[in-house]
Parts: structure tokens; sequence; C-alpha cells
């Protein structure tokens, strides 16, 4: 049985924060909405997930070190969303507790999916 999942999904696109939104809460899952780094940062100081899917606009050295403690702390999952996936930036990513990468264009509902069966 899939358990509903508490999601954090920031970006600083609405159409893509509506139609991750749409995708997992179709699935059953609890979405919260950050639309920028200070938003970030504000529910991650207040809140617990289990899953956080951060634009890569958003990973940035102000929010590097919360992202990190936040990742020790709670061994919530973390994925990266962008356009670009040279290794570089992935090995930085994976050193500062990222879980893995999305890369966009993606299908919203097997994407989804997809990290809902990983994280059961």
């Amino acid at each position: 049985m899939i358990h509903s999942k508490k999601i954090l999904l920031a970006d600083t696109s609405a159409t893509i924060l509506e139609v991750l939104t749409f995708a997992f809460e179709t699935i059953g899952n609890k979405i919260q909405i950050a639309e920028s780094k200070d938003k970030l940062i504000e529910h991650i100081n207040k809140n617990r997930y289990d899953l956080i899917i951060i634009d890569i606009d958003l990973f940035k050295e102000e929010t590097i070190e919360q992202i990190k403690a936040y990742t020790k702390k709670h061994q919530t999952q973390i994925f990266i969303l962008s356009e670009n996936s040279d290794t570089q930036t992935k090995i930085t990513a994976k050193e500062n507790g990222i879980t893995g990468w999305i890369v966009k264009p993606f299908i919203p509902e097997k994407l989804a999916k997809t990290i809902i069966s990983y994280l059961n």
C-alpha cells in the first residue's frame, strides 16, 4: 500500500508548480509550495517533509547549507529540477545532500509515480 507523502515543491515557475502539484495530489499526496528561496527556507524551518523537489535556481549559496542541514536532520529525499544535467553540478548537489536529479521536460504523472514508488 502506498502511503500519502508530505511534499514541498519549490520553483519560481507557477506553471511547473501547478503541473507538479496536480500530478502528486492526483496520487494522494499533500503538497506545499515555495515560490522563492525565502519561502523555501521558511517552509523547511517550520515543517517536516517526506520529499522536497527544488528548482536548480533555488539551490544556491543562500540555501545550500540549510538544505544540507535539513537532510541530515530529517533524512528527507530531495530532488533537483533542472534543464541542465552537467556532471559537476550533479556532484556538487550530491555532496550537499541531494538525492536525485530531474531533467526538464518531464511527464508529470510518470515523474510523480516513479518518485513516490522510490520513496516507498
